[in-house]
């Protein structure tokens, strides 16, 4: 999954405020500023393996980009969001221990500062980004 014509591979971060956090499930809220969208990283670790990945009513599309010495894997998503409007995205972990999810809420960075009264800024707005993930 190539980045956007014109975009580099280098895809930054993101900042992100944990909602909620317990043995089988995260939550973040993430702001996205105009022109951007986000990806969603995942290292998993053998035996640990991708159930489904969502955003809205469409299946997130995953891509294994690497693997480890002990046989986990490394992927990526295709980006998603839309700074004019909120979006989530789920994704659902199966191990031997169950299933485990991470949703992540995406919003305009004006709602998001104003949601947990922070003034973060991107200025000057990245102009080589593709996307974000999470750190």
């Amino acid at each position: 999954m190539a980045p956007p014509e014109g975009h580099s591979t280098n895809l930054g971060a993101a900042p992100c405020v944990v909602l909620t956090a317990e043995p089988n499930a995260l939550r973040v809220a993430v702001p996205v500023p105009p022109g951007e969208a986000l990806w969603i990283g995942l290292s998993l670790p053998a035996g640990i393996a991708l159930a489904w990945a969502a955003s809205g009513d469409r299946v997130l599309t995953m891509k294994v980009i690497g693997t480890g010495p002990d046989g986990g894997q490394f992927l990526r998503s295709e980006p998603f969001g839309d700074q004019d409007r909120a979006a989530t995205a789920e994704v659902a972990l199966r191990g031997p221990d169950g299933e485990a999810r991470m949703r992540v809420e995406l919003s305009s960075l004006a709602a998001f500062n104003a949601r947990f009264g922070f003034a973060w800024s991107h200025e000057p707005p990245p102009t080589s980004y593709g996307g974000w993930r999470l750190p």
